[in-house]
């Protein structure tokens, strides 16, 4: 299957959404990170708890492969700079979708995403609220 090569960077400290691809994303990370990871057997037409999450500590250096069954957003920073890393996914991954989608939480190519509803921007670009509970906030 062809691959994408790319990068995730940024100054997040919180879980606002989950996705999950058909085929697994490896993310090596450049610089410490935490990951919030969920079981895709857990959502139940399109919720899911944030009760239910559970936070990895990624070292600079060290990489993982998140299976498709994983729910996952973008990685958290540990400290007061940004995190980075490097991430690899199926080739068309997160590309505008080319028709109207028969699914809820089909929002990009190969992505399926959940946002909690307090993210009304992302609700606003067609996600489906069904991030249950409290947000999950890194204390940095």
């Amino acid at each position: 299957m062809p691959l994408q090569v790319g990068y995730v960077t940024g100054q997040n400290h919180a879980l606002t959404g989950l996705e999950y691809h058909q085929g697994s994303e490896t993310i090596i990370a450049v610089t410490d990170m935490v990951l919030i990871l969920g079981k895709r057997e857990l959502l139940t037409d399109g919720y899911y708890a944030t009760k239910d999450c559970q936070t990895f500590f990624l070292e600079a250096g060290q990489g993982v492969e998140l299976y498709s069954t994983t729910l996952h957003y973008t990685p958290c920073k540990t400290g007061e700079s940004a995190f980075l890393g490097v991430v690899f996914l199926p080739k068309g991954t997160n590309t505008p979708l080319n028709q109207e989608s028969p699914s809820k939480l089909l929002f990009k190519s190969n992505k399926w995403f959940i946002t909690h509803d307090s993210q009304s921007e992302k609700m606003k670009q067609g996600a489906f609220p069904g991030l249950t509970g409290d947000l999950i906030e890194l204390q940095i």
